[in-house]
């Protein structure tokens, strides 16, 4: 997950560069939606709203959770 999260951190990066901004409105669907809160938690001040589409998952699922979660977090 920490890979993604980098992920979306260089393509934010990129958009804010390209368009002169210094935020962005983020959108995260399914998985993408664990990413994007990541990004958002970490950066705050690069995003100025964060859309969650049809999240992973809406309760605890730890099968999940181990599959997906970064074991230094």
């Amino acid at each position: 997950m920490t890979e993604v999260a980098a992920d979306v951190g260089t393509a934010v990066t990129a958009i804010l560069k390209h368009e002169r901004v210094d935020q962005i409105d983020l959108i995260g669907f399914s998985w993408g939606s664990i990413a994007a809160a990541r990004y958002a938690i970490q950066f705050p001040r690069r995003v100025a709203r964060l859309a969650l589409y049809s999240p992973l998952y809406g309760e605890f699922n730890r099968t999940w959770l181990d599959l997906i979660a970064d074991p230094a977090d």
